[in-house]
């Protein structure tokens, strides 16, 4: 087998990802990948209420799992009506999702992050946005789910939309957003996991420190200074993965974190929560500025108007951001402001979220197969350079096909994820069960030959090694013997597994 592994490695010119064999069992899964892109700082607003726009995409193959914002604010009075107008995720870099509630989107790369202004701009005011670039071999499509409210359309009472995920997904992450930037007392307060049941007041509780999968996004819009009007709208968007991937083996594990203020006025605070060491990868995170319990109680407003977020993003554990390409973030923070008046019992939240992939139910039992000589040893090739050698495999036997019997042809099948959504690299492997195995078999995928016939060699077919497109694939074996006389071809089981 370990001639068979360097083939590969000489027809992959690329790093590939640990190899797996697969018969009709679920098999362990690599971890969840995620990189943070994040641009540099547009400046902005200029003028009173308005905001600006500004976008962090993902590198070709990757998804948004999540997103953040940053912003600089100055230390004066003019800080006081600086705040964040929104979160989100975006087709294209520009596109907002705002349109009919449900499933607006898929597979998205790009994060929208929006600047607010009060009625008083500094020059120093400027917004940064993260996008959180997810690569897994299992979560390979995403969709965005988007929900809106009208409101809030009453001063100092919040307006709680919320975002849940279609039946066996798992949520990723998600935003808020709120309209329009005139409205310049309007802002969204808070964005953070939870569930849609009972319990958490479908969704006005907040996820609590260590819940696992939640299943939904909620956003809560804040009218801070007036009455509010009819156009005044509160978004939430959740990101999920998509329907039909078994995600049985992926776990998604709260972090939250809550502290009191900040409490006097003109005054910012950072709270930071981290991912623990068995909690996987940080997918996402979100923020609050409340009255505190959040994840007891239903949301509360807190202590002041003027309350507003000014950052929720991937950070170290000190709170300071991450930078441009990092793939080791591990921690969340939330930027929080009071406004132009004191604030008492007002609280600050950060929630992240983490995910780990762990292995699937163990392959049914199968009886022991008919003893075969090994086939004849193939030379090595010679190494080439850059290139780096595959993990052994774990290769599975598939259990007999019901009403079978001998002569009968099984295949196995080794899979190498590549990396970046590019596909992957299957090699067949046939064992065909018959006293007279002279022969050849023809693999398929679906109605498409693969290559051409392999010979038999003491029972075994290996190859052709194939790079196969992303998505579902379904492998079978045809033996075809020399002597049609004797047996009739032989027809394997299905392989079905996605890349």
């Amino acid at each position: 087998m370990s001639a068979l592994l360097v083939l590969a490695t000489a027809v992959v010119t690329v790093t590939l990802g640990p190899a797996t064999a697969s018969a009709a069992a679920q098999i362990p899964t690599t971890p969840v990948h995620v990189t943070v892109q994040t641009p540099t700082a547009t400046s902005g607003p200029t003028s009173g209420l308005s905001e600006i726009k500004t976008n962090a995409g993902c590198a070709r193959g990757a998804l948004i799992s999540g997103g953040g914002i940053n912003q600089t604010i100055d230390t004066a009075t003019a800080s006081n009506g600086n705040h964040v107008n929104g979160t989100g995720p975006s087709s294209d870099g520009n596109t907002e999702f705002t349109g009919t509630p449900g499933v607006v989107a898929t597979d998205v790369g790009h994060w929208l992050a929006f600047g607010g202004s009060g009625a008083m701009v500094d020059s120093s005011f400027s917004t940064t946005p993260f996008a959180l670039c997810l690569t897994s071999n299992l979560i390979t499509h995403t969709q965005v789910v988007m929900n809106k409210l009208a409101g809030p359309t009453t001063a100092s009472t919040p307006a709680v939309a919320v975002a849940s995920c279609p039946a066996n997904t798992v949520l990723l992450g998600g935003g808020a957003r709120t309209t329009p930037a005139s409205a310049g007392s309007l802002k969204p307060i808070a964005s953070y996991p939870t569930f849609h049941n009972a319990a958490h007041d479908s969704g006005h509780k907040a996820a609590a420190n260590g819940d696992t999968n939640p299943d939904s996004w909620a956003a809560v819009g804040f009218n801070g200074g007036g009455s509010g009007t009819a156009p005044n709208t509160t978004y939430a968007y959740a990101i999920c993965s998509q329907p039909g991937i078994d995600t049985s083996g992926v776990t998604v594990t709260v972090r939250f974190h809550e502290v009191s203020g900040p409490t006097t006025a003109t005054t910012s605070q950072t709270t930071a929560t981290s991912c623990g060491s068995a909690d996987g990868t940080l997918i996402s995170g979100g923020a609050a500025i409340s009255g505190g319990n959040l994840t007891t109680t239903d949301f509360t407003a807190p202590g002041s108007q003027g309350d507003h977020l000014n950052g929720s993003f991937p950070s170290d554990t000190t709170g300071t951001p991450v930078s441009n390409g990092t793939i080791t973030a591990a921690s969340w923070t939330a930027f929080t402001h009071s406004g132009g008046a004191d604030s008492p019992h007002t609280f600050s939240d950060v929630w992240a979220l983490c995910a780990h992939t762990s292995s699937g139910p163990a392959p049914r039992p199968v009886p022991a197969p008919r003893p075969v000589p090994a086939p004849r040893s193939v030379p090595a090739p010679a190494t080439i350079p850059g290139l780096t050698t595959l993990p052994g495999p774990t290769t599975t036997t598939p259990a007999p096909i019901p009403g079978a019997t001998t002569p009968m042809t099984t295949l196995t099948v080794i899979e190498v994820p590549l990396p970046l959504g590019l596909g992957g690299v299957a090699i067949p492997i046939a064992h065909v069960a018959l006293s007279n195995t002279v022969g050849t078999v023809q693999s398929q995928d679906g109605s498409t030959n693969l290559g051409g016939p392999m010979p038999v060699v003491a029972g075994i077919a290996i190859g052709p090694v194939c790079i196969l497109r992303t998505g579902s694939h379904s492998l079978t074996a045809v033996f075809t013997p020399i002597n049609l006389s004797n047996v009739q071809p032989l027809t394997s089981n299905t392989v079905t597994f996605t890349f």
